[in-house]
C-alpha cells in the first residue's frame, strides 16, 4: 500500500518538509524570487526533531532566516513557529504544526549525526502538484489516526493550494 511505503521510506520527513515549503513558496517569495530555500533540523537522541529552521537564498551565498519551529519553549525561544518580520505563511504554519506534532508518523533518517538539511529549488508546476498530493496523502493518514484540529486545517490548506489543478 502506498501509505505504508511512504511511512517506511528512510527520508520521509525530508520529503514532507520539502512538500510543505514547495506549497508555501509563493507566500515566502517576498521581494526577489528566491534561488533556493533550505530546511535545517536537529534531532534529539530519540531521533525526533527538536527544532528546525527555514532559510531563503535571494542571491548566491546569502541566506535569510524565514522561520523557526521549536518543539519546546526555552528562555530564548517560543514553542511552535516563529517567522522573522519579512515573512509569513498561514499555510506553512499549519503544515509545520501538523508535521512536527505528528512526526512519529514519518521515518527520520537514521544517522550518527543529529542534524539534517533539505535543499529546495524553486518548484515548477509539476513539482507543486506532486507536493500537494504527497501532503494530502500524509495529512489524510494522520487524520485517520487522530482528530487534531491542526491536522484538519493543514489538510484544507494543502488541498486548496492555488498552484494545484484539481
Amino acid at each position: 500500500m502506498r501509505n505504508e511505503k511512504f511511512s517506511r521510506e528512510a527520508n520521509a520527513i525530508d520529503q514532507i518538509l520539502e512538500s510543505a515549503v514547495t506549497l508555501s513558496w509563493g507566500d515566502l517569495a517576498t521581494g526577489p524570487t528566491p534561488l533556493a530555500m533550505q530546511v535545517e533540523y536537529r534531532s534529539r537522541p530519540d531521533r525526533e526533531l527538536e527544532h528546525l529552521r527555514l532559510w531563503s537564498s535571494p542571491s548566491r551565498g546569502h541566506w535569510n532566516l524565514v522561520c523557526e519551529y521549536w518543539m519546546h519553549p526555552t528562555a530564548g525561544h517560543a514553542q511552535g513557529v516563529t517567522f522573522t518580520p519579512a515573512y509569513s505563511s498561514a499555510g506553512l504554519t499549519r503544515m509545520l504544526e501538523a508535521i512536527m506534532q505528528n512526526q512519529r508518523s514519518f521515518a527520520i533518517p537514521h544517522s550518527d549525526f543529529a542534524d539534517g538539511l533539505v535543499n529546495i529549488a524553486p518548484p515548477d508546476k509539476t513539482q507543486s502538484i506532486a507536493a500537494k498530493h504527497l501532503m494530502v496523502e500524509m495529512l489524510e493518514r494522520i487524520t485517520s489516526r487522530t482528530s487534531a484540529g491542526a491536522v484538519t486545517a493543514a489538510l484544507r490548506s494543502a488541498a486548496d493550494h492555488p498552484t494545484v489543478l484539481n
